[in-house]
């Protein structure tokens, strides 16, 4: 969540993104649900959030196993929880046709990103407010 933020807020500078797309991209690496009333309730701006988190899950998807496949990744451990925690649901899918440990990891860390996200997000917003 920390990197998440650093990197969303670092694009934003890099870019001259308004508050309101940066705070958009905040919560891009959880479930809709969660993250589009994230960002809203912060500023953001929703079908911008709705469009971030589902092209993040599908890149993710995507990219993941040529990825696992570049850096030998055979762990079902570490492809389960890459997937579930960076690519959300549409990534957990992905996980489950990889195999039923990467499957049932995936949506593991799809809940706990989810719960670590609502709760330590909204704190990090106020604390990367001013950059």
């Amino acid at each position: 969540v920390v990197l998440n933020c650093l990197l969303s807020v670092g694009i934003g500078r890099l870019f001259s993104l308004k508050q309101g797309i940066v705070v958009s991209l905040l919560p891009k690496s959880v479930t809709t649900a969660i993250s589009v009333d994230l960002s809203s309730q912060m500023g953001g701006i929703s079908p911008v959030t709705l469009a971030i988190v589902v092209s993040t899950g599908i890149f993710g998807a995507l990219v993941g196993t040529k990825v696992f496949q570049i850096f030998n990744i055979q762990s079902p451990v570490a492809k389960g929880i890459a997937l579930g925690s960076t690519s959300h649901a549409i990534g957990t899918g992905r996980a489950i046709e990889i195999g039923e440990l990467e499957g049932i990891l995936a949506g593991l860390c799809i809940c706990v990103n989810g719960l670590v996200t609502v709760a330590l997000l909204p704190i990090l917003f106020r604390l990367f407010e001013g950059l």
